[in-house]
């Protein structure tokens, strides 16, 4: 029977995947309403989710410092809260490198990725739902899978879109600038991907 200690840290990885999805919610508004916003206030708001998912990461880390013996190892719980972080500050970045890099308008390709992120932070948030029942819950598995399916379907956009982006006649400028969104992109399908894989190690270790 699970702890209320123990309950503690799977409920903390839950909310961290929650800011990250509703992260995700504010990206979704500011790719289909890019050229009548403000995309300075919007990054504020975003950057206060972030800041608010920090502070569960803080509360997780300074909870294991005084835990006698936490629900499965130490290192794994520290690895993981901290991935999850990671996610919701590459999410944060979007808006922050829309912004720096002068981007116009949103292309299909970025709004392509874009979905293919918000179905893979909703994968996470599932999978962090399921954590606490690990032994018993059979759709661990199928969340893992999708979010590894969704990391290759990433890939594969990523890839097409710098051969088509180096094909074509640009400035440096835009060039760096959209090489470097794209590549943020694959950094949190990359991240995501690395949450479920520390999930399916977790479990390999616990069973």
């Amino acid at each position: 029977m699970a702890t209320k200690s123990d309950i503690f840290y799977f409920n903390g990885f839950v909310e961290q995947a929650e800011f990250s999805v509703m992260i995700v919610e504010r990206l979704r508004y500011i790719f289909n309403n890019y050229e009548t916003i403000n995309i300075r206030t919007l990054m504020d708001e975003v950057h206060l989710l972030e800041h608010t998912a920090d502070l569960k990461h803080h509360q997780i880390m300074n909870q294991l410092i005084k835990e006698f013996i936490p629900p499965i190892e130490r290192e794994d719980i520290a690895c993981l809260t901290q991935r999850l972080d990671d996610l919701t500050d590459y999410l944060e970045d979007i808006p922050i490198m829309l912004y720096t890099y002068h981007v116009k308008s949103i292309s299909l390709p970025m709004m392509q990725f874009l979905e293919i992120i918000d179905q893979s932070v909703v994968k996470v948030k599932k999978l962090m739902e399921a954590f606490i029942n690990y032994r018993k819950d059979t759709n661990i598995h199928s969340y893992i899978v999708d979010i590894n399916r969704l990391e290759e379907n990433g890939d594969i956009l990523f890839h097409d879109f710098l051969f088509q982006l180096f094909g074509e006649e640009h400035g440096a400028a835009f060039l760096i600038g959209q090489k470097s969104i794209f590549s943020k992109f694959e950094q949190i399908l990359d991240t995501a991907e690395d949450i479920a894989n520390d999930v399916a190690n977790i479990i390999m270790k616990n069973s």
